[in-house]
């Protein structure tokens, strides 16, 4: 009876403890640390293609949520913005700027959304571009529901807004767009890869769970 009431006490306390964070993740702002993102260019061969990164503001209420950019790989073209802003371009320095090492882009009114963008010369040996990002998204909600935004794009360098890749998010999304975060979530295209690194929740509840099951051994 007493491993008994352990296992339950030992469930009851781990199972709390993930609905609180689950319940926190749903409701409150969400905070996206140490993200991954890997975008296959292979379809576009020798191609110029621009980067395009927006921060769109959806619930009406300006700096409320932000993004951070760094260490953008394209080949041998890298962009770590330890010198400043580099290759990249954007919206006034009040919104687009370089912030311990990391290029930040906050929304700014009237201008929307907040633009930051760069172009690449085409490459037939490079496949890939990768970029880390970070994002503080905001849980309210706009008028329509939707919730501060930030969208990846591939576009063509000279035409500007005309699509290169062959596929996009679904609808409301316009082409060329193949990533999109907020604290709903985040989506992306087959061609795009995200890669979380686990953060110190995770590793707390690992942790946490852990010390339950060593609890549990040592009564049992």
């Amino acid at each position: 009876m007493k491993r008994r009431t352990n296992n339950i006490i030992s469930i009851l306390v781990v199972g709390s403890l993930l609905v609180f964070l689950f319940a926190g993740t749903v409701k409150a702002d969400v905070y996206y640390s140490n993200y991954s993102a890997t975008i296959d260019l292979s379809s576009l061969a020798d191609s110029d293609f621009e980067l395009e990164i927006a921060l769109y503001d959806y619930s009406g209420f300006i700096g409320d949520s932000y993004v951070l950019i760094d260490n953008v790989v394209f080949g041998t073209v890298v962009e770590d913005f330890e010198s400043g802003i580099g290759g990249f371009d954007g919206d006034p320095s009040s919104s687009v700027k370089v912030v311990d090492g990391k290029l930040r882009m906050d929304e700014f009114d009237p201008i929307w959304p907040t633009l930051a963008w760069r172009d690449y010369t085409g490459s037939s040996t490079v496949s890939t571009l990768s970029f880390d990002f970070e994002m503080y998204a905001s849980s309210a909600e706009g008028f329509f529901g939707w919730y501060d935004e930030f969208v990846v794009s591939i576009l063509d360098a000279d035409l500007y807004a005309h699509p290169l890749l062959p596929y996009s998010l679904p609808f409301p999304y316009q082409e060329g767009e193949v990533m999109a975060v907020s604290s709903a979530g985040i989506s992306h295209t087959d061609f795009v890869t995200v890669v979380p690194v686990p953060g110190a929740v995770l590793l707390s509840c690992i942790g946490m769970g852990m010390s339950a099951m060593r609890l549990r051994r040592k009564r049992g």
